[in-house]
């Protein structure tokens, strides 16, 4: 672990540390990651092949290896299983290890005691305990020729002979480890990437990945696993509570202004918070992920909350007209549109005020570019920024339209008609 002291050092020092790891240690499988915070690193893609056949299944991680390559920035692509390895294989002659009085497990007590050691006894010293253990020398353990001369020890006949005299042996690749997910054979590739989140990747490999999964024969599967998984879980709650919530919402407001369009008004303004949101992302260079959708729920129940204000002065300011019987259409719909008008700009300072204050409340996580919170940070500041003001436009002119309000002009133009008909 290094602390390289500043954040500004951190790329550098990975790249110095990489290269270094790839000049000067090529035989060491080196992987360079930089801390980060959340239950789970944002740039780390994780795609499993689950079946039943393992050397189909690592045929097919090759090629989604190949894949990864192929996205530009991608870097230490690597599976769970690792590369194969060779193993020794062992079978024992039954018929002369019968003939030289030796068993299968005289075999297996040799080669354990040559290879990983056996203990023999103890030696104490005080109130320690050090095992005497008994094994081959460095030089002959690691010399897999001498294998051949290993002397099995005969426990009926009290004699030794060579492993050769009762054994063949041969030279096999197999998988260095095989995992296992809920009892199914799995191999899960892994990659990261230098300019892009793991949630961005995934539109990048979505098409290529569906070819794929095409070729796959029944009982196999191809799945995200790590942040994208977790994502997905995530997301998977907060939805099996959203329309609840939504609902709730829905008959608050509806008991609030006792009115179906006042209600479809202020839902209308959700949408416009995507606009300041994508806006955000893009200008401040922020990824998308799960702190942001969670900015975006918070952004909606914002921009609702002043939509609410507005139309609710809005009505209050339509109560306190006095109409009169002698009062005609027009001359109503211009007391309406007055008080449209009227409730806009009394609610302007208000609303914007606060989103100022919301705004300048967010700005230490954005200038300091917070690793946590920077995207959702940036996500509701744009998006409040924008959204407040399209709300502004958007709430009074769609009041008019589902109340029926026809706009008036003002009374310059009005005075001037009338000399210009005169």
């Amino acid at each position: 672990m290094i602390d390289v002291g500043e954040r500004k050092f951190a790329d550098p020092t990975l790249k110095r540390v990489r290269e270094m790891f790839a000049q000067d240690f090529p035989g060491v499988m080196g992987r360079v990651t930089k801390m980060f915070l959340g239950p789970s690193d944002s740039s780390l893609i994780e795609i499993q092949v689950k079946g039943p056949d393992s050397d189909y299944i690592y045929s097919v991680s090759d090629e989604i290896k190949t894949l990864l390559r192929n996205v530009d920035g991608t870097f230490d692509i690597k599976s769970d299983w690792e590369n194969r390895i060779t193993t020794l294989k062992l079978e024992v002659n039954q018929q002369n290890a019968r003939r030289a009085g030796i068993s299968s497990n005289d075999v297996a007590q040799a080669l354990e005691t040559y290879f990983s050691g056996r203990i023999i006894s103890e030696f104490r010293e005080g109130d320690d305990i050090f095992p005497i253990v008994l094994r081959a020398q460095d030089r002959e353990r690691y010399d897999l020729d001498r294998i051949n001369s290993v002397s099995i020890y005969s426990s009926a006949r009290g004699v030794s002979v060579p492993l050769m005299q009762v054994a063949e042996i041969r030279y096999e690749t197999q998988f260095a480890r095989i995992a296992r997910e809920n009892l199914f054979r799995t191999v899960t590739v892994q990659a990261k990437n230098q300019i892009m989140s793991a949630q961005s990747m995934v539109p990048l490999l979505e098409e290529k990945l569906a070819k794929i999964k095409e070729k796959l024969p029944p009982g196999y599967k191809i799945e995200y696993d790590g942040v994208i998984g977790d994502s997905a879980e995530s997301q998977a709650a907060i939805l099996a509570n959203l329309p609840l919530c939504i609902a709730i919402m829905v008959f608050i407001i509806i008991a609030q202004f006792r009115s179906y369009r006042a209600t479809s008004i202020v839902f209308l303004t959700v949408p416009l918070i995507i606009i300041g949101a994508a806006f955000g992302l893009l200008v401040m260079q922020a990824n998308f992920g799960f702190m942001v959708i969670l900015g975006l729920y918070a952004l909606a129940g914002i921009i609702i909350n002043n939509a609410v204000i507005l139309i609710d002065r809005i009505n209050i300011e339509r109560k306190q007209i006095e109409y009169s019987e002698q009062q005609t259409a027009e001359q109503s719909n211009q007391q309406n549109f007055e008080a449209v008008i009227n409730a806009s700009l009394r609610r302007l300072r208000p609303i914007l005020m606060s989103t100022c204050t919301t705004i300048i409340g967010l700005m230490p996580l954005i200038l300091s570019k917070d690793v946590l919170f920077y995207g959702q940070a940036s996500t509701i500041a744009f998006g409040l920024a924008m959204g407040t003001i399209l709300t502004l436009g958007f709430v009074p002119v769609v009041y008019t339209f589902f109340f029926k309000i026809k706009p008036v002009k003002s009374d310059k133009h009005q005075t001037q008609r009338e000399s210009e008909q005169a």
